[in-house]
């Protein structure tokens, strides 16, 4: 079996599926190919970071700042519940581009998979050149 799965850096809810991916597949080792596709959410989005993630859902979605932080606890709790320590309140916003760049580079060196967990890590564990 061949699953593709489609996502974008700037996706909490990506990393997260991810993961219950990873879970749901462990009894299948070795039976499913799983080929990650690149996604932008965001093409237009800025190049540089655009602030904290509160303000940015409350721009994006007409929130309120309590609205804002109670959707940002509910991806923090979605990740703590698949074992992950998402800290999404300090995410700055910025175009995903060049990740998704860089992704299709590591592939082309046989590294897809380390760079796919590559933004999970506070330090690069992989050398390209």
């Amino acid at each position: 079996m061949k699953i593709e799965v489609w996502s974008d850096y700037a996706c909490p809810f990506c990393y997260i599926g991810k993961r219950h991916l990873e879970q749901a597949l462990a009894q299948f080792e070795g039976e499913v190919e799983v080929v990650f596709r690149a996604f932008e959410l965001d093409p237009h989005a800025n190049g540089e970071p655009e602030g904290d993630i509160q303000q940015r859902l409350m721009r994006k979605y007409q929130k309120t700042a309590e609205q804002a932080d109670e959707m940002i606890r509910y991806v923090e709790q979605a990740g703590k519940q698949a074992g992950l320590d998402l800290r999404y309140r300090t995410t700055q916003y910025t175009r995903t581009f060049e990740a998704h760049r860089l992704a299709k580079f590591a592939e082309s060196k046989d590294l897809g998979e380390q760079w796919l967990n590559v933004y999970s890590k506070p330090i690069l564990p992989i050398t390209l050149f």
